[in-house]
């Protein structure tokens, strides 16, 4: 098991087959619930089904990291000032 499935191990998981036959079902769940579903297949986790909010917050947190991440190595690459 890799780190990030026990960090997932506590959320609903749902089977790709599942899914497909209950798509509107899970999507309103989520929706509704704003806790998000792992999607499985052969029981290995795959994806995941969130709402619209947690999205947002993921891409505003992925774009805050990597600007962080820029200048990180921007101020590595300059010279020292000492």
């Amino acid at each position: 098991m890799t780190d990030y499935q026990e960090e997932l191990e506590h959320l609903d998981t749902i089977s790709l087959l599942d899914l497909r036959n209950n798509l509107g079902d899970t999507i309103s769940r989520v929706s509704n619930t704003d806790d998000p579903i792992v999607i499985t297949k052969n029981g290995k986790l795959l994806a995941a089904v969130v709402s619209l909010d947690d999205a947002v917050l993921l891409e505003w947190a992925k774009d805050k990291y990597y600007v962080e991440l820029a200048m990180i190595a921007e101020a590595r690459q300059r010279p020292d000032a000492s």
